[in-house]
């Protein structure tokens, strides 16, 4: 079985929201074996957003359930994958 690297964007759900609180959240989700980096990404009128990457074991669903987890987080909007990459 191999692994994917998995690439998520959680947008805030306005300016005021703590991205490094919701980084705190997402590692917390991941745990520390699947977090691999983050980065707050600009996108209009200063508003952020934050890029999460994660790697995971490919198993079919896992991604979409820690996208869900992700999701939940306190203060994120929406959450969207935008890369995904076999390792």
């Amino acid at each position: 079985m191999g692994e994917v690297a998995i690439t998520y964007r959680l947008m805030p759900s306005g300016l005021e929201v703590d991205l490094k609180g919701v980084q705190d959240k997402a590692m917390e989700v991941l745990g520390e074996r699947r977090f691999h980096s983050s980065e707050v990404k600009p996108i209009a009128f200063g508003l952020n957003a934050l890029e999460v990457t994660a790697i995971v074991e490919e198993v079919e669903g896992l991604g979409e359930r820690l996208e869900s987890e992700l999701a939940a987080i306190e203060g994120v909007q929406s959450i969207e994958t935008v890369a995904l990459t076999r390792l």
